[in-house]
């Protein structure tokens, strides 16, 4: 067992995790950043990050950025399609082996210490605030406090018995990143609904595309596959050779729950604050991990005298935005045709649109800074 303690541990190097990480690291606290596989790795993701994401990032991406979209093609069943197209707001598409590098390494240039290739096997948190117990494959850690930022099956969750009921509603998605097919657009993205509670995807990047489909409706998880085939027939896009598809989950938001347990808090898709429409996650990945550090930065100190604060900051604050998708993304994924015909006739519906997807119109009030 390591004699070091820690000030933090933060579990999961991905944009929740390595954003804490980095602050807190900034503000000179002592923490380790572990990550189960050797970075880069690959992350199923389709890559795209919206203006909230971008805005809220600490590091420099843009040479990691392969296309800047700014036109969207919406299309249903039985209607025809609507285009969305935005002066001001693009979405960056990146390839998350490489952001989430970018990321851990913005980490470690602040002070963080970074683990990599290193499973967590699970942790004991301290009921009386002083210290936590880190299982890894290479042994225990000790820590002040833990940053549970490891992804939808979380296991700091699971070890300190946190969001219990995670596997009663997600969206499961597959979805595949290579060349661009044949019949892809370089600057227009594709969104399909298709799809009964869910929607198909597909998302230019340069010379590169990623494919994919997801849905929240479980009676549909074993036709995913199928439903992926019919869109790419739908919209005549082909490739030249086979797909490499990856499963995965996306843990929506449900609701208000606890975040926190002791010593530990959970952050990113361990929390499952991707919201209920499109399943968007970093963005709220990000901002978590702004509040984790600034709320452990004010328990190290001793001005909270639990980490209470920090669920009520993000399901008060992040909830007010998620609140919303979750209420959009029941209507129109009831009645895609009629959504996507207004958006096709009304340019009032496209500007609202276009002001909250990017931010700019939000309940939270937490997307520009």
């Amino acid at each position: 067992m390591s004699t070091h303690l820690y000030d933090v541990i933060v579990v999961g190097a991905g944009p929740a995790g390595a954003t804490a990480a980095a602050r807190l690291a900034e503000a000179g606290v002592d923490v380790a950043l572990i990550e189960r596989s050797p970075l880069p790795r690959d992350k199923p993701c389709g890559g795209g990050l919206s203006p909230k994401a971008y805005r809220l990032l600490d590091v420099d991406v843009d040479g990691l950025v392969l296309a800047r979209p700014r036109v969207v093609r919406l299309s249903a069943p039985r209607t025809r399609a609507a285009t969305l197209q935005s002066r001001d707001h693009a979405i960056w598409m990146v390839q998350r082996a490489g952001f989430d590098q970018r990321l851990a390494e913005h980490a470690v240039e602040q002070g963080a210490h970074l683990i990599d290739d290193t499973f967590v096997q699970g942790v004991v948190p301290s009921e009386d605030s002083h210290v936590a117990t880190v299982e890894t494959s290479r042994g225990q850690l000790r820590s002040r406090a833990v940053v549970g930022a490891d992804g939808a099956d979380s296991i700091v969750a699971r070890s300190v018995g946190l969001r219990a009921g995670r596997e009663r509603q997600y969206v499961l998605a597959l979805e595949a990143e290579g060349p661009r097919p044949e019949g892809g657009s370089r600057d227009v993205a594709i969104i399909d609904f298709g799809i009964p509670n869910g929607y198909a995807w597909f998302f230019p990047k340069g010379d590169l595309s990623n494919v994919g489909v997801g849905t929240s409706d479980r009676r549909q998880f074993r036709n995913l596959r199928r439903h992926l085939w019919e869109f790419l027939d739908r919209h005549q896009m082909t490739f030249r050779h086979p797909l490499r598809i990856v499963g995965h989950k996306i843990p929506v938001w449900r609701g208000v729950e606890p975040l926190d347990r002791g010593n530990v808090i959970l952050a990113g898709d361990a929390a499952g604050v991707a919201d209920p429409f499109f399943g968007e996650g970093i963005a709220y990945a990000i901002q978590t991990g702004r509040f984790a550090s600034d709320a452990l930065a004010r328990f190290l100190s001793g001005d909270w005298p639990s980490l209470s604060g920090y669920s009520a900051a993000v399901q008060s604050v992040l909830g007010r935005d998620l609140r919303f998708w979750s209420i959009l993304g029941k209507i129109v994924y009831r009645i895609p045709s009629l959504a996507v015909l207004l958006l096709s006739r009304y340019r009032l519906f496209q500007h609202l649109a276009d002001q909250a997807i990017s931010g700019d119109m939000s309940f939270s009030k937490s997307w520009k800074t």
